[in-house]
């Protein structure tokens, strides 16, 4: 007897996330205050792979062979772009300051367990053999191109106390756990 499993989990996000104020620098814009924030918190893949394989042979008169398989992979990435800007804008705030955000937590969770049982019994004058392999794997990545600006020749002008802010803050995370085990007997 022989028996073979395997699980397979393959994810992929993409996105592009923009906030901006732009124009060709021939008009001002007045306001209180301002806040240009891209934010991408929702880009979480959470997968769990697993192949698990069991493969038992007796022989009553004769020997007796079992072999079994188990192995489980998941493949995870995360592509994404997120940019808050001003470009070639006039601005003046009357009454708050100016905040450029830009902001990301992708998140990938993933686990493998890949295992395996084989027995073999055999009877009469034939002998047993067992033999039993299992292995997990897991590939994550996470990619960005991240970025948060005041460009081409803006002007941003804010009163009193007042400043302008521009950041960029990244807090993505990967947790990955891949496990497996093996078992054979031959009594």
């Amino acid at each position: 007897s022989s028996d073979l499993a395997v699980g397979l989990s393959i994810n992929d996000i993409s996105a592009d996330v923009k906030a901006y104020v732009s124009d060709d620098g021939s008009h001002a814009l007045s306001a209180g205050s301002l806040l240009v924030k891209a934010d991408d918190t929702n880009s979480t893949i959470f997968t769990v792979a697993g192949g698990v394989a069991v493969g038992l042979s007796k022989g009553e008169q004769s020997g007796s062979a079992a072999g079994a398989g188990g192995a489980a992979f998941a493949f995870n990435k995360i592509d994404n772009s997120i940019a808050a800007y001003i470009d070639k804008a006039v601005i003046t705030t009357t009454s708050g300051g100016v905040e450029v955000n830009a902001h990301s937590k992708d998140q990938i969770n993933a686990y493998a367990i890949g295992g395996a049982l084989a027995g073999a019994k055999g009877g009469g004058t034939g002998g047993a053999a067992a033999i039993a392999g299992a292995g997990a794997f897991t590939f994550n990545d996470i990619r960005k191109d991240l970025s948060a600006s005041i460009q081409n020749q803006s002007q941003v002008t804010t009163t009193g106390s007042n400043g302008v802010t521009v950041t960029a803050t990244d807090e993505s995370t990967i947790e990955a756990i891949a496990g497996s085990i093996a078992r054979s007997e031959e009594p």
